[in-house]
């Protein structure tokens, strides 16, 4: 892990960084847990296809379970809600 998650976190110091690096140079993780994460790193981060990204998680769970698509809805709820951009 050391090896991988190293050079990521030398690139990124800022919140901003690490959105660019997760949401534009194809960093985007594929676990449910770690992209929940990647969508709240991209709200505080003032990412301004928050939204967009948003909408396109809530397409990919769609079809998958109940339990999943509800916590999806929950997060982007609080975003939205309470979740200022941090920048």
């Amino acid at each position: 892990m050391e090896s991988r998650a190293l050079p990521v976190l030398q690139r990124s110091r800022t919140l901003g960084e690490l959105d660019a690096l997760i949401h534009r140079e194809g960093l985007f993780p594929r676990d449910a847990r770690r992209r929940f994460v990647a969508l709240i790193i991209a709200r505080l981060a003032g990412n301004p296809d928050f939204e967009a990204l948003a909408q396109q998680m809530q397409h990919s769970y769609e079809k998958g379970d109940k339990e999943t698509t509800d916590k999806l809805q929950r997060l982007i709820d609080h975003l939205r809600d309470k979740a200022a951009p941090a920048v």
